[in-house]
C-alpha cells in the first residue's frame, strides 16, 4: 500500500499549484489582452492534441513512471519560462510546454494508481479510493488557491519561486514510486502494430464507456474556459486576490467531501440514472451563476456546481475504469484527454470572443444550451445499448 500512498501524494501536490488561481491575472498584468490570453491558453489545449496519444501508447508500452518523470521535469520548465518572460511568444511557448507536462503526467498517473491498487488487493475499493484521490485533490486545489491568493498580494514573484520548489519537491517523491506494471511479462504481447487497434476496439465494444467519455467531453466543453477564466470573472466582481483565493478554497474544500455521498445515491438511483441526470444540475448550477447579480448567489450557484461535479466523479471513472482493459489504460484515458483538449481548442477562443462580444452572462448561456443539446443526443444515442453496470 506504500505505493498507493505515494502516488497520492505526488498527486497532490501535482495539483498544489500556487500560481494556478493567478495566472490569467498574472498575463494581464503582464500586458496581455483577453484576445492574447484565450490563445495563451489554448496553445496547451494544442500540444495536449498532438502528444495525447503518444504520451499514452509509450507509457503503455515503454513505462508509465519514465513518462511521467518527463512531465514533471517539463512542468518545471514551463513554471521557469513563465516567470522569467513576459512577451505574447514566450507565454505561447511556456503554455505548449505545460499542455505537454499535463499529457505526459495525467492519464499514466491516474494508470499507476488504478494498478497499484490493483496490485494491493483493493479493487473492490477502487471507487472509495478514487473518492479519497478527488478529496484529495480538491483540498490541494482549494488550498494552493487560498495561499496563492494570500501569498500574490505580497508578490506574484514569490508565488512563481514557490510552486517551482514545490515541483522539484514532487519530482524527488515521485522517485520512490514504482510501476509494478512495467515489470508484467504478461501484457508484453501487445507491443505491435496492432495495439492501438486493440484500444480503439475497447472503447466501441463498450457503449458505457463511450457515454461515460462523452459526458467528461461535453461537460469539458463548458467548464474548461470557465474554470481557467474564472480568477477573472471573479476580479470583474471586484475582488482581490486574497478574497479570490478564499472563495475558491472554500468552493472546493466544501465540494471534495460531498464524494463520499455518492455510494448513498448509487443505491438510491443507481449509476444508470445519475450518470444521465447530475450533469444538467451542473448546467443548471451554472446557469444560476451566469446570470446572477449578486456575488452571495454566484459564490452558491459555484459551489453547487463543484459539489455535484464531486458526486458524479467517482462514480463516472470508476465505471470507465472497470471498462478499460489494464494494458490499454494509459492510452485510452489519453484519447479522452485529446478529445477534451480538441474541444478546448475549439471552446476556449470562441469564449473569449463571445466574453468581449456579448459578456460574461450570455456566453455561459449559450455554452450551457450547446452543451445541453449534446447531452440530449448521447443520451438518447446509447439509450437501446446500454445496461446497468
Amino acid at each position: 500500500m506504500w505505493n498507493v500512498y505515494l502516488i497520492l501524494i505526488v498527486q497532490f501536490f501535482t495539483t498544489f499549484n500556487l500560481y494556478k488561481i493567478i495566472l490569467t491575472l498574472f498575463y494581464q498584468k503582464s500586458g496581455m489582452n483577453l484576445l492574447e490570453i484565450g490563445t495563451i491558453l489554448a496553445f496547451s489545449y494544442v500540444a495536449k492534441i498532438i502528444f495525447e496519444i503518444p504520451s499514452g501508447y509509450l507509457a503503455d508500452n515503454f513505462g508509465r513512471k519514465k513518462i511521467v518523470g518527463i512531465g514533471l521535469f517539463v512542468f518545471v520548465i514551463f513554471l521557469v519560462m513563465t516567470y522569467f518572460t513576459r512577451s505574447l511568444y514566450s507565454f505561447i511557448i511556456a503554455s505548449f510546454l505545460q499542455g505537454i507536462s499535463l499529457t505526459l503526467t495525467s492519464g499514466a498517473l491516474d494508470a499507476m494508481q488504478y494498478d497499484a491498487l490493483v496490485d494491493a488487493g483493493k479493487k473492490d475499493d477502487v471507487e472509495r479510493y478514487l473518492t479519497y484521490e478527488r478529496l484529495l485533490i480538491s483540498i490541494a486545489f482549494g488550498c494552493s488557491s487560498l495561499f496563492g491568493g494570500f501569498l500574490s498580494n505580497i508578490s506574484y514573484d514569490l508565488v512563481f519561486i514557490l510552486s517551482i520548489c514545490f515541483s522539484l519537491f514532487t519530482s524527488v517523491v515521485f522517485l520512490f514510486t514504482t510501476d509494478n506494471f512495467n515489470k508484467a511479462d504478461l501484457y508484453r504481447e501487445n507491443h505491435n502494430k496492432k495495439f492501438m487497434s486493440r484500444c480503439i476496439a475497447n472503447i466501441f465494444d463498450s457503449p458505457y464507456l463511450m457515454k461515460c467519455m462523452n459526458i467528461t467531453i461535453i461537460i469539458s466543453f463548458v467548464m474548461i474556459p470557465i474554470d481557467d477564466y474564472y480568477s477573472l470573472i471573479l476580479k470583474g466582481e471586484g475582488l482581490n486576490e486574497s478574497l479570490i483565493g478564499i472563495i475558491s478554497f472554500s468552493q472546493f474544500f466544501i465540494s471534495s467531501f460531498f464524494g463520499f455521498f455518492c455510494k448513498y445515491l448509487q443505491a438510491s438511483y443507481g449509476r444508470n440514472k445519475l450518470i444521465d441526470i447530475l450533469p444538467f444540475i451542473i448546467f443548471l448550477f451554472l446557469l444560476i451563476f451566469a446570470i446572477s447579480k449578486e456575488r452571495i448567489l454566484i459564490f452558491v450557484s459555484y459551489t453547487m456546481l463543484l459539489i455535484i461535479i464531486a458526486l458524479l466523479n467517482p462514480i463516472k471513472y470508476s465505471i470507465m475504469q472497470g471498462l478499460i482493459e489494464r494494458e490499454y489504460r494509459s492510452t485510452i484515458i489519453s484519447i479522452q484527454s485529446l478529445l477534451m483538449a480538441l474541444t478546448a481548442v475549439i471552446s476556449q477562443p470562441l469564449f473569449s470572443f463571445l466574453m468581449l462580444t456579448f459578456g460574461k452572462s450570455l456566453t455561459i448561456i449559450l455554452f450551457i444550451l450547446m452543451s445541453s443539446l449534446l447531452l440530449v443526443l448521447n443520451i438518447v444515442f446509447f439509450k437501446n445499448k446500454l445496461v446497468e453496470v
